[in-house]
């Protein structure tokens, strides 16, 4: 965006205009130097916060940190000022008047970690869900078991038999119990997990100009929009 401030011979004030807009006169400007030309300097920037200054009268003068300049890149906040008299161009005062902008980039790589946290998050849930559905398999392999050699090795007798059955039944009892434990404690884990995920995701997943939440909106729609719906900044993707 281009903005072009000067003074306005009627009212003695600053005015400015962005781009095509018409001018609008900047408050608090009142009683601005003649020196100050209709057209005095321009400030071209894409982010509301790094400019290029250009002094666009060769008759006047435009001073950037107390030098003349012609043509400078500044960012916000470095002092400016108009004409031989040196008048402030006060920041503050221009900042109602010039664009917002918000970058929303770094929220892309938020969205995606967030994305690939929650893919890895049901991953482990549907393998957790499998190893549970595996855990009872232990138990009746192992009952067959001893049974089959309960029956090859203790014959007829019913002790022997149930010894051997118990023996390569236990450690399928045991596995099951472990599963049947760790399933517990994992049922409670995954939706406090997806929830702590999501919130925090909520917290960070904001306008950086204005801090107004976008949801769970999609990564890829938000970057469709020009500007925050809120405070109107406009979005550098």
């Amino acid at each position: 965006m281009k903005i072009v401030i000067g003074r306005d011979a009627t009212s003695g004030c600053l005015r400015i205009r962005r781009d095509n807009e018409k001018p609008q006169l900047i408050k608090g400007t009142e009683g601005t130097s003649p020196q100050v030309s209709k057209e005095h300097v321009e400030l071209e920037t894409q982010d509301g916060e790094h400019f290029i200054l250009t002094n666009l009268n060769e008759d006047n003068v435009t001073y950037v940190d107390n030098v003349p300049v012609v043509r400078f890149a500044l960012n916000r906040g470095i002092p400016i000022a108009l004409g031989i008299e040196r008048q402030p161009l006060l920041w503050k005062i221009l900042d109602p008047y010039l664009p917002k902008y918000a970058d929303i980039r770094p929220l892309k790589q938020l969205y995606d970690d967030y994305q690939a946290a929650m893919l890895d998050l049901q991953i482990r849930q549907q393998k957790a869900g499998a190893k549970r559905m595996l855990t009872p398999m232990f138990s009746i392999t192992g009952s067959v078991l001893g049974g089959v050699f309960g029956q090859l090795i203790g014959g007829e007798d019913p002790k022997i038999r149930l010894i051997l059955t118990v023996v390569f039944a236990l450690p399928g009892l045991i596995v099951m119990l472990w599963f049947f434990i760790k399933g517990n404690k994992e049922a409670e884990f995954f939706p406090m997990e997806r929830k702590r995920l999501e919130t925090e995701f909520k917290a960070r997943y904001v306008c950086p100009k204005c801090g107004t939440p976008f949801g769970m909106m999609d990564y890829t729609m938000l970057s469709l929009r020009q500007a925050c719906g809120s405070c109107k900044a406009k979005f550098i993707t």
